[in-house]
């Protein structure tokens, strides 16, 4: 497994829908407030239609893609993962997928279990 973990705050942020626009977020705080509101209904992010299936689910979804990360992730997905609310199970993929990265570090999830340690929303049953 490759190590795509930094120490360094994370570069911009872009999700990719089917239509080829990308959503660019300059930092981690700026997304995560996007998703917020996404999230809460109050102003859904513009993502235009999924682009392929999902690496975790195989259902439709958006490229996410950070620094030297490129992953396709449905929009449920892409929510829980910036709002560090992903099912054991999600965990366990993309650490398998990826290795060590900052959106899974030891800070947000139990590296053993996967249980979510930040949630900033209710993480679904597996």
């Amino acid at each position: 497994m490759a190590n795509h973990s930094m120490n360094a705050v994370s570069t911009t942020v872009e999700i990719e829908g089917a239509d080829g626009a990308l959503q660019h977020y300059p930092d981690p705080m700026a997304l995560m407030v996007a998703c917020a509101g996404d999230y809460s209904g109050h102003k859904p992010m513009q993502l235009g239609e999924p682009l392929a299936a999902s690496r975790l689910s195989g259902r439709p979804g958006y490229l996410y893609r950070r620094d030297d990360i490129e992953i396709v992730l449905t929009r449920d997905e892409l929510l829980r993962l910036i709002l560090n609310a992903l099912t054991p199970d999600e965990f366990r993929k993309l650490r398998e997928l990826f290795g060590a990265l900052n959106e899974i570090g030891p800070e947000f999830y139990d590296q053993d279990s996967g249980k979510a340690l930040q949630p900033k929303v209710k993480v679904p049953q597996d």
